[in-house]
């Protein structure tokens, strides 16, 4: 059934006539609006209750808001969730099943993008399924995990890992909850479990919950973004930039205009993500915890940092606070499970690969997330150029009066090229995003394949650093062995293997051969490097595994600062700030202030992963 069909035809069309937006559009913000009052009479009616009564009410108003938007097309989602069942029932818990999981619903939903797709972004029932597909697969993929060694699984399997097969009723509530149905976010069937289960329960009923002003908190900014939106397509519409226009437009104002556009086209995901994410929130699903203060943490299912994405300077960041539970679920599901690649890029291709398939079949999906994988490989592998070949220069933009034009230009040139990458996404044909492309002579390609042709004849101009930040009395470290250190820790951070601070290691312990070489990014999955003083590591898990991060419950972040100053050999406070400039401060303090390995009930995107 058309979308048109279902429903209150008058009342939706009324409204979005009234908002001057599309009528599918506006009866998706209409129900994620939904999720508060239901929210709040699951809070005071049912909280608590059975289980199976929960379930009901999760599978009732799913169903009901879902056949709302799409009608009798509804029937896609029942029946995968009823082969999901069967497959659980007959092979759960093998990897059979796993394999099986992933073709069927990763099959059913491209040939639903190929029935129902056109060249516009459709809101038709695939856009919920594609939710729904993820769900799935990691749901089979959690029942396989939870039938293998406690000691062969990481800690994010801990986590999420199912001893037993959930029931039919239970998989439907995971499913249908209406926090999560339409856009999101993506959660484990182990958190919804504990949460309808009551294990979060003095958080609801004892005073007056602080997951309620959180809750509508986050309604707010949701509204805020789409305020902002909405104001801002008035002046920079979709279609701008295939205007005549635009393409009369000089260089350096088509460069700004497509920064503007780029942050638009995000907006409004942002907008919806916030608005779903708060009535999640107000159920208590949320509930991730505490922080150093005391505090309840909600964000369990955070999907962006709002202002982390608002204020980062670089890709890394930009992909780190966006669309979080979705690159937690990748890095969890597919990423890490590819280590028998034995190949970190090819692991990290295939991810956006799938990540790019999963979003649909237009040619402009697969250039985005290529645009993504070469935008990210030229900005670590300057960074590490500048880090080991002009360290001094480096500090020089950062340390110095230059550190604020700097940061302004860094800002500047990520919205750019983020609007850059973002063209094939909004506009998805080819002979669309190609005009655009041409239009600014294709500037991005040529910085981003341009630079592994300039790098090799840069790195033979620019010799590695060799005096680096040696101690005023000439003791420690040589240069090249504090490099060595940086970037091994980077490596490790990079690559979530094993890191634990040796507190037996000595101001004489050993350091690394003098004429050790400095390495560069590494493409695999083992570092071949030697292990720096202090620092244990253990073997990588295997296939199917992720690593572990270890780290004594009694290690504050001020003794693991010292710790490693002693590891370093008592550098000084100068060279202390130039390794915390690096990020080994934080490379090595991640592990201690990571929310996830505070709180073992949260999967919030603090811990998701580079993709």
């Amino acid at each position: 059934m058309a979308v048109s069909d279902a429903g209150s035809v008058g009342f939706s069309s009324y409204f979005a006539q009234l908002l001057g937006a599309p009528e599918p559009a506006f009866r998706l913000l209409f129900t994620i609006l939904l999720g508060y009052p239901l929210a709040l009479l699951h809070r005071y009616f049912l909280f608590g209750k059975p289980s199976v009564l929960q379930n009901l009410f999760f599978v009732s108003c799913g169903l009901s808001l879902g056949f709302y938007n799409y009608g009798f097309d509804m029937v896609h989602s029942v029946a995968c969730v009823c082969v999901m069942y069967l497959i659980l029932v007959t092979i759960g818990g093998t990897f059979i099943s796993v394999i099986t999981s992933f073709i069927f619903f990763m099959g059913y939903l491209l040939v639903g993008y190929y029935v129902t797709g056109t060249e516009e972004y459709d809101i038709k029932w695939s856009m919920p399924h594609c939710v729904l597909t993820l769900r799935l697969i990691g749901l089979s993929c959690d029942v396989f995990d939870g039938q293998k060694p406690q000691e062969t699984l990481s800690n994010e399997q801990k986590k999420t890992a199912l001893k037993k097969c959930p029931s039919l009723l239970e998989i439907a509530g995971h499913a249908y909850f209406f926090g999560g149905f339409m856009v999101g976010p993506q959660f484990p069937m182990k958190r919804y479990l504990d949460f309808i289960q009551g294990n979060y329960s003095e958080k609801a009923f004892m005073g007056k919950p602080s997951c309620i002003s959180a809750g509508f908190k986050s309604l707010g900014l949701g509204i805020l973004i789409l305020s902002i939106y909405q104001i801002g397509i008035i002046f920079i519409p979709e279609r701008i930039l295939l205007s005549d226009d635009y393409l009369e437009f000089p260089l350096w104002k088509k460069l700004l205009i497509m920064a503007l556009f780029g942050k638009m086209a995000l907006y409004k995901y942002i907008a919806i993500w916030l608005i779903a994410e708060g009535s999640c929130i107000l159920t208590g699903m949320t509930y991730n915890g505490t922080d150093g203060n005391g505090n309840d943490l909600w964000d369990g299912c955070t999907n962006v940092k709002l202002w982390d994405f608002t204020t980062t300077t670089t890709f890394q960041g930009g992909i780190r606070s966006f669309n979080c539970n979705t690159n937690l679920w990748l890095g969890q599901y597919v990423y890490k499970r590819m280590k028998f690649l034995g190949n970190r890029f090819i692991s990290q291709a295939a991810a956006l690969l799938f990540l790019a398939a999963w979003h649909g079949l237009h040619s402009g999906y697969y250039i985005c997330f290529l645009n993504e994988f070469i935008v990210m490989y030229f900005e670590k592998d300057f960074e590490f150029f500048l880090t080991t070949r002009l360290p001094k220069l480096k500090e020089l933009l950062l340390q110095s009066a230059l550190k604020f034009p700097v940061r302004i230009f860094m800002k500047v040139y990520m919205d750019v090229m983020m609007g850059f990458c973002l063209v094939p996404f909004v506009y998805l044909s080819w002979n669309r995003y190609l005009l655009v492309y041409n239009s600014i002579y294709y500037l991005g390609y040529i910085i981003y394949f341009g630079w592994p042709v300039l790098s090799p004849v840069m790195k033979i101009l620019v010799p590695k650093a060799k005096d680096l930040y040696i101690s005023p009395n000439n003791k420690g470290l040589k240069p090249d062995e504090v490099l060595n250190l940086i970037n091994k820790f980077r490596f490790l951070e990079e690559e979530n293997l094993p890191v634990e601070i040796d507190s037996d290691s000595n101001d004489d312990g050993a350091s690394e051969p003098e004429n050790a070489p400095i390495p560069g990014p590494s493409n695999t999955h083992d570092p071949s490097c030697e292990t720096p003083a202090g620092i244990k590591t253990s073997t990588i898990a295997p296939c199917l595994s992720t690593p572990q991060i270890e780290t004594r419950a009694s290690c504050s972040p001020v003794n693991l600062q010292q710790e490693i100053v002693q590891a370093v050999n008592n550098l000084t406070c100068s060279v202390f700030f130039f390794l915390e400039q690096l990020s080994f401060v934080q490379a090595s303090s991640h592990v201690e202030d990571s929310p996830v390995m505070k709180n073992p009930t949260g999967n919030g995107c603090s811990s998701a992963t580079l993709v």
